[in-house]
This record gives structure tokens, sequence and C-alpha cells, in this order.
């Protein structure tokens, strides 16, 4: 079971968006994160080493209009610093 915390779905700039992800680097790198919206207030503590998902895929209408999209996912086990091993990506 899933429970969604907080979410984010807008519109943003290459710019805003390269700011955001790194953003997120520093947090990663510092150990933590808060999210704030509203009085939503969602504290992430970052282990060691987490599991790591990178997905591109095409969403294709009917239309055949193309969109593409680009999934970046973490995951861990709450007070857990392990994560399972998986095969690594590399940025070039």
């Amino acid at each position: 079971m899933e429970k969604n915390l907080l979410s984010e779905k807008s519109d943003k700039t290459a710019e805003e968006l390269s700011e955001f992800l790194r953003t997120v680097a520093d947090r990663i790198d510092q150990g933590s994160l808060s999210l704030t919206r509203g009085q939503d207030v969602v504290e992430l503590n970052f282990p060691k080493k987490m599991g790591f998902r990178f997905k591109v895929k095409d969403d294709i209408s009917s239309s055949n209009e193309i969109k593409r999209k680009v999934q970046i996912g973490f995951r861990w086990r709450i007070d857990d610093n392990a994560a399972a091993d998986t095969d690594e990506l590399i940025l070039s």
C-alpha cells in the first residue's frame, strides 16, 4: 500500500527545472530535505545508499501525439541504510 505524502505537477522552464534538481541533489548530499506546501510538511532523511530508478518513455495518444516522460525515483526503507544493488546507469 502506498500513501501519497506530497506531489507536484506543473510546467517549468528548463532553467527552473535544472535549479530544482540541483537543489534536490544538494539536499541528498547533505542528507535531508524538507518539502512544504501550505501546512503540509514532509521531512526526508536520506540514507547513505538508496535504490534508484530512471525511466524514459513515450506516451502516444490515439492521434499519434507523442509526449516524452522522464521519471526519476529513489527508494529506501525508513530507518534502514541498506538498498538493493542494481545495474548502474552512466550519464554521458
